[in-house]
């Protein structure tokens, strides 16, 4: 009986430098995979399609996350999927699958069902942002996506802020990016201004900017983000 694999695939993070962000074995197992879980299949589409291979992309049984309904997912369909297969897979939209997306939950039924997982090189915003801050990388925390409400926001950015000025740790997070021009003042009015904050803008593509400052500097010269994606980190 064959090895049953799960894979878990990364894709990129935009358009610009796209070979480079993938070693071959990936390309490989997109070859001969037999069905993927995706996020949203529009994104995943088109990165199978920038990959070249020379499988056609009508060839691929591409599946939506499936939902009992907005927060609970139907693991029942999911468990029926991989019955009788195996090289499947789950693809993110963007970056790093199960990282800020709800990937643990295939990965979980996939061990069960007796899957070897498999998880494939690639890029993620968060490392990247990480590595090029200046920050603490021995300790750091990844909240994913803040409150939206401003109540709550300012009580997420006062813990962590606490967290940095206390244990040291660095505060990692992303935003919606048609919210990072609200985020950003919201940012500069409730941290401390000695508190350093590193923004990192379209990682790997060819406008990317990555910018550690105190708040009392970026104060005096604040960016427009614009919908461009973006990854925040707070540190000493």
């Amino acid at each position: 009986m064959s090895e049953k694999l799960f894979y878990l695939i990364p894709t990129s993070l935009g358009a610009d430098n796209f070979s480079s962000q993938f070693p071959l074995l990936n390309h490989t197992v997109l070859e001969t995979i037999e069905l993927i879980w995706v996020e949203n299949p529009k994104p995943a589409r088109a990165f199978i399609k920038a990959c070249n291979l020379s499988r056609p992309i009508q060839d691929f049984d591409l599946r939506d996350i499936p939902k009992v309904d907005d927060t609970i997912l139907n693991t029942i369909e999911i468990e029926k999927s991989l019955m009788g297969k195996t090289k499947v897979g789950f693809m993110s939209d963007a970056g790093l699958p199960c990282i800020a997306d709800p990937g643990a939950i295939f990965v979980n039924i996939a061990r069960k069902l007796g899957f070897k997982i498999i998880p494939l090189v690639g890029p993620s915003s968060i490392t990247l942002g990480l590595m090029a801050s200046g920050m603490n990388g021995q300790q750091f925390v990844f909240h994913g996506y803040l409150p939206i409400q401003p109540v709550e926001l300012k009580k997420a950015i006062k813990s962590m802020e606490s967290e940095v000025l206390g244990a040291g740790y660095t505060q990692i997070f992303i935003e919606t990016p048609y919210r990072n021009d609200k985020l950003l003042p919201f940012l500069l009015q409730n941290l401390h201004n000695k508190i350093r904050l590193c923004i990192g803008i379209n990682l790997l593509q060819n406008d990317q900017e990555i910018h550690t400052k105190t708040i009392e500097d970026w104060s005096k010269d604040m960016p427009e983000i614009g919908k461009r994606p973006a990854v925040y980190l707070i540190g000493k």
